[in-house]
C-alpha cells in the first residue's frame, strides 16, 4: 500500500481535473514521475491510463482506488498481534482490528502485560491507517518513567521536546 499512497495521489488528482504537474505537486515530483506513477497504477488497476479517459470514468477510477485502499490496510508485525491479543484474551488473532485496539487506552495494554516495544508498534500499527490509542494520561510511576525515556530519547535525537516536557510537568505537578 504505502509504496501505491502517491500513485494513488495522483491518479485521484487526474480523476478530479488536474493536470500532471499540478497533480506532482501534490506529491512532492515532477510531471514526468507523475506520469510514471500514474501509468504503474492504472496498470495495478487494469484501467486505461489515458488522462481523458480518467477524467471521464472518474467515479470509477475513484471507486477501484477506495476498494483496493479497504483491501490493503498495512499488517501489524505477527509477534506484535499475538502479544497483544494474548494480553486481550481474544479467542485468535484475527480478532485484533484497529477499530478495536483504538477503544484501548496505553494504559490498560500496560496493565493487560503488553511491552512498552509492543505498545509503540500498536500505536504507529493504528496511526498508519489513521487511528490511535484512547487517550489517556499515564496513570503510575512505570507509565511517567516509560514516557521521561521517550522524551529523553527524542531529545538525544535533537527532537523539539519542550512542548511534551512541559505536559509531563504539568502532570508530575498536579499528581502531588
Amino acid at each position: 500500500m504505502y509504496s501505491n499512497a502517491r500513485a494513488k495521489s495522483v491518479l485521484r488528482a487526474v480523476a478530479e481535473g488536474k493536470t500532471l504537474t499540478e497533480a506532482g505537486k501534490l506529491i512532492g515530483v515532477k510531471a514526468t514521475r507523475a506520469s510514471q506513477l500514474l501509468s504503474k497504477i492504472c496498470r495495478e488497476l487494469k484501467l486505461p491510463n489515458d488522462l481523458s479517459e480518467i477524467r471521464s470514468r472518474k467515479e470509477e477510477y475513484i471507486q477501484k482506488i477506495i476498494s483496493t485502499e479497504d483491501n490493503q490496510l498495512p499488517p501489524i508485525n505477527q509477534n506484535i498481534a499475538y502479544s497483544l491479543a494474548k494480553a486481550l484474551r481474544l479467542k485468535k488473532v484475527g480478532d485484533l482490528t484497529p477499530q478495536y485496539l483504538s477503544n484501548i487506552s496505553a494504559s490498560q495494554l500496560v496493565n493487560a502485560g503488553v511491552t512498552f516495544i509492543a505498545l509503540a508498534d500498536a500505536q504507529r500499527w493504528l496511526v498508519r491507517q489513521g487511528m490511535s490509542l484512547k487517550r489517556h494520561p499515564p496513570e503510575n510511576k512505570t507509565e511517567i518513567l516509560a514516557v521521561q525515556r521517550a522524551i529523553a530519547t527524542l531529545d538525544a535525537f535533537h527532537f523539539d521536546t519542550s512542548l511534551v516536557r512541559s505536559q509531563l510537568h504539568y502532570l508530575e505537578s498536579n499528581d502531588d
